[in-house]
């Protein structure tokens, strides 16, 4: 189905584009009204909506994010990177499961003033992507050099109240790695 914002809706012979939608739903009381050229009444056209069904993705709070961020930025590993470097909190995003949409935590991304180049344990996790485990990941390290760290992706449970994984952002170069990043950057801004 489509959205508001690209539907069209035929009401009365008239076609009411998403632009004229939006006027209509932000001042009900100034309804244009659409003049017939054959002299037949004036129109009044009416908003048809097509709902879409969006998944009841969690969100995080304010409290969550700062939480978060805190956990992230005090974090021995992560402090040890930081420590000497300039850097910013670029992202705050909700982590959560991809079946019953269960938030677990937060991702957490870094941006570095500078680019680095880090070899290091790094601490990852291996998600359970049939989510049949608590908590749906197993947490491990992996020895590697990253060349070019521009960010860091930080992933905190929340629930645990610790972070789990630390990994360079994807423009890093990196050897290649025997787990499966469960990160969707796209969505992380969410």
């Amino acid at each position: 189905m489509l959205g508001v914002a690209a539907a069209l809706a035929f009401v009365a012979g008239v076609v009411v584009l998403p632009a004229l939608a939006a006027q209509l739903r932000s001042a009900p009381d100034a309804t244009p009204r659409v003049a017939q050229s054959s002299g037949a009444p004036v129109a009044t056209p009416q908003v048809v909506e097509q709902v879409t069904q969006k998944p009841n993705i969690p969100e995080l709070t304010e409290d969550e994010r700062s939480e978060a961020v805190a956990l992230a930025t005090n974090n021995p590993f992560v402090a040890q990177i930081l420590a000497d470097r300039e850097y910013s909190v670029s992202t705050v995003g909700v982590w959560h499961t991809s079946g019953d949409l269960q938030k677990i935590g937060a991702g957490v991304i870094i941006s570095l003033a500078q680019p680095a180049t880090l070899e290091l344990d790094w601490p990852t996790i291996d998600f359970d992507r049939t989510e049949l485990t608590t908590p749906p990941y197993q947490q491990r390290t992996e020895h590697y050099l990253a060349t070019g760290v521009q960010r860091l992706v930080i992933m905190v449970d929340l629930q645990r109240g610790q972070v789990v994984s630390v990994g360079p952002g994807p423009e890093a170069g990196t050897p290649p790695r025997s787990f499966t990043d469960p990160i969707d950057f796209g969505a992380l801004g969410r």
